[in-house]
């Protein structure tokens, strides 16, 4: 968002002040509810919010996930009914069609902060298989099991460990982890038939769901020595680890008999439920950076959904809408992933179209009105001033991804 000042700095921009109170009058206190009305606006534009775009010759697209290098994937159409994966970054201008295994469609979940792409590809026999690839032509195949038919990439760290789950022959699913030069490795469940990684940290802790022996759904995290429960929520006692930063925070979402909730796990291990946006309906957590703060989608007011902020720190689902300027003709309605500098990642409609888009933090909000004491025009320019300090710097990300909806996955 470009802003607008009628003032330079340093002494001269004091003395044109100066002079223009001088010359006010009787105008100055219309000017001061001016400057407080657009100080009141730009307390909304925390965020500049970016049209990611689509791949040529496509007209839709989704973001899914944000590296810690501002790399960022997901999935559009590309001039036909079928999805193919992208890659964008800094400066990138386009999204880039990583193309397929051999079918016809494709879809990016995940990236690290090297660019690396993970997600899944239709084969030439038109099964589905996990990939990692950074570029067109580059995509890896990392196969599947002995008794799967299907495999799905969810997350990868900036070491190249995957995480990801297969589809058995027989019926089901199972979390594996892995690389591309070592291969992947089934994980297991929590005593019941079924499990799905959704995301992998730094230190290649990895995070998903899986079925219990009591028939219940939680939550696991798996260091490689087996999978760790961690507990229900909601009167339905089920969870669903999304993703997890690098002090091993794990967000997601668990269930009530009628909707489920975002979570995120506290420093004692136990799930904190974050509601949702309207009171009622349901909330996704699918995206956490390594200052806690989270990312999802709930229901809203009204109807559909939308992106929603919970920061480190808070308990408060911050509806995304309410952080950008008015008039973008956005309503952003799913964030997918938020790296260390703040920059979240999602889907939107854009003039009633789905796209992809990247929200960037801009500078520190002002205070809103009630906070600001009349004294005169110098406080009011002040004020206008303070908001042009520059948010607290962020570094790093996450590298996973999760998916673009509840349970099951894909």
């Amino acid at each position: 968002m470009q802003r607008i000042s009628c003032f330079s700095e340093g002494e001269a921009g004091n003395r044109k002040e100066a002079t223009l109170l001088q010359s006010l009058g009787p105008c100055r206190g219309f000017v001061i509810v001016v400057l407080l009305a657009f100080a009141a606006s730009e307390a909304r534009a925390d965020y500049v919010v970016i049209d990611l775009g689509v791949i040529p010759g496509g007209s839709i697209s989704q973001g899914m996930a944000i590296s810690r290098s501002g790399a960022i994937t997901g999935y559009g159409d590309a001039g036909s009914t079928a999805s193919r994966a992208f890659i964008t970054g800094p400066g990138s201008g386009q999204l880039t069609d990583l193309g397929t295994l051999g079918g016809f469609s494709s879809h990016g979940v995940g990236v690290n902060g090297a660019g690396q792409v993970i997600g899944d590809s239709n084969v030439a026999s038109g099964r589905t298989h996990a990939f990692v690839g950074s570029g067109p032509g580059t995509l890896q195949d990392l196969g599947v099991l002995r008794g799967w038919t299907d495999s799905y990439g969810t997350g990868i760290n900036d070491s190249g460990q995957v995480a990801g789950y297969g589809v058995l022959a027989g019926g089901g699913t199972r979390a594996f982890s892995g690389s591309v030069q070592g291969g992947i490795t089934e994980l297991g469940t929590l005593g019941g038939p079924n499990s799905l990684a959704y995301g992998i940290n730094a230190s290649g802790v990895i995070v998903g769901a899986a079925d219990t022996a009591t028939g219940r759904t939680h939550a696991f995290i798996s260091t490689g020595g087996g999978l760790t429960d961690l507990g229900g929520l909601g009167t339905s006692d089920t969870s669903y680890g999304l993703a997890i930063n690098d002090h091993g925070i794990v967000v997601g979402f668990g269930g009530y008999p009628n909707a489920y909730h975002a979570f995120r796990m506290r420093g004692d291990g136990t799930l904190e439920d974050l509601q949702t946006l309207s009171g009622t309906g349901s909330s996704f957590a699918a995206g956490v950076n390594n200052h806690g703060d989270v990312v999802g989608w709930s229901s809203a007011r009204g109807s559909g959904s939308h992106a929603f902020l919970v920061r480190s720190g808070s308990s408060q689902m911050i509806d995304l809408n309410h952080l950008i300027a008015n008039g973008t003709g956005w309503v952003l309605s799913q964030a997918g992933g938020i790296n260390d500098f703040g920059q979240i990642v999602g889907t939107g409609s854009y003039n009633g179209v789905p796209h992809a888009f990247l929200l960037t933090p801009t500078l520190t909000p002002v205070p809103e009105p009630s906070a600001l004491v009349l004294v005169g025009l110098g406080s009011a320019l002040a004020a206008a001033r303070g908001a042009r300090a520059l948010r607290r710097g962020r570094t790093g990300g996450r590298g996973g991804g999760g998916p673009a909806g509840g349970p099951p996955a894909r």
